[in-house]
């Protein structure tokens, strides 16, 4: 994939358009460990947009759910680096106000969704930071490939393996640790420079048919060739989650057609909306404090 031509396509169509190519590019940036053509990327994105706010004498910005996907995306990399440097390149990406009540609901929006990105961003590195710093003296699941179609992944326990039974602390939304094994000695690991962070899609515990798949944008050609993997689960993104969704619920973005129907957008009533994204500002902060003296 050429950052190059994705900065072309970026100058020759608007930003309607960019949710054809600008995540695919994006994620493989992220799977490569490439910050430069991250920076780069985000560089683009801040020149164009800041283009076309002048040719239209007003503010142009991204999509709210695509300048999501593209935070959402950082906090799945197993290199720490990296996905700060992911973080960074967006925070100076404007966000279309025309998908929001008010410019204060877009300034809302894009000031505290950033701030729960960087918590869920730090939060699964420093677990994976302490399972790295304990190595080989902490146990993880040790499971085999059963199959393998990238992005995604099936995992299942030996036969007979006492591992099957930790399946049941396992759940789909889970996001794990995982790292391929030797081949040669499957309780090794090859180390930091090819783990992964991946989310559980899938966890079945009928006996004789325990597995799980999970979903992994950064697993490589060399990965899909290894028999065996160790996984393990991290502290729950559910407290993040509902972070995230209390934010989109005050700031009240116009949601593409197949998210209409998400609950977590129609959370809080206009008044309340208005009153939470109010109290951001100086000025409405200050009303907040007088309302509640009164």
């Amino acid at each position: 994939i050429s950052i190059v031509s994705t900065c072309r396509f970026l100058e020759a169509w608007p930003p309607v358009c960019w949710s054809l190519a600008l995540p695919e590019v994006w994620h493989f940036a992220l799977a490569q460990g490439d910050a430069e053509a991250l920076q780069q990327l985000g560089s683009s994105l801040k020149q164009r947009l800041k283009g076309l706010g002048g040719i239209s004498g007003g503010c142009v910005g991204l999509a709210p759910h695509l300048w999501e996907t593209l935070l959402d995306a950082c906090a799945h990399i197993a290199c720490g680096s990296t996905a700060q440097r992911g973080l960074e390149s967006l925070a100076g990406v404007p966000v279309d106000e025309t998908s929001f009540p008010s410019a204060a609901h877009k300034d809302y929006f894009q000031h505290f969704r950033l701030l729960t990105a960087m918590e869920r961003v730090g939060a699964n590195q420093a677990a994976a930071a302490e399972i790295r710093a304990l190595g080989d003296g902490v146990r993880g699941l040790r499971l085999q490939q059963q199959s393998c179609v990238l992005p995604y992944l099936t995992l299942a326990p030996g036969e007979g393996q006492a591992d099957a039974a930790l399946l049941a602390d396992l759940r789909a939304g889970d996001v794990v640790y995982l790292r391929p094994l030797h081949s040669e000695h499957p309780s090794s690991y090859r180390g930091s420079a090819r783990d992964h962070l991946a989310v559980l899609t899938s966890v079945s515990r009928e006996p004789g048919s325990q597995k799980l798949t999970l979903r992994c944008g950064t697993l490589g050609a060399d990965d899909v060739d290894e028999p065996y993997f160790q996984i393990h689960g991290l502290d729950s993104e559910v407290t993040a989650l509902r972070a995230v969704a209390a934010v989109r619920a005050a700031a009240q973005p116009h949601a593409p057609p197949e998210e209409r129907a998400a609950p977590q957008l129609r959370g809080f009533s206009p008044d309340l909306s208005a009153l939470i994204v109010g109290s951001f500002r100086p000025e409405g902060l200050a009303a907040a404090q007088a309302s509640t003296r009164a």
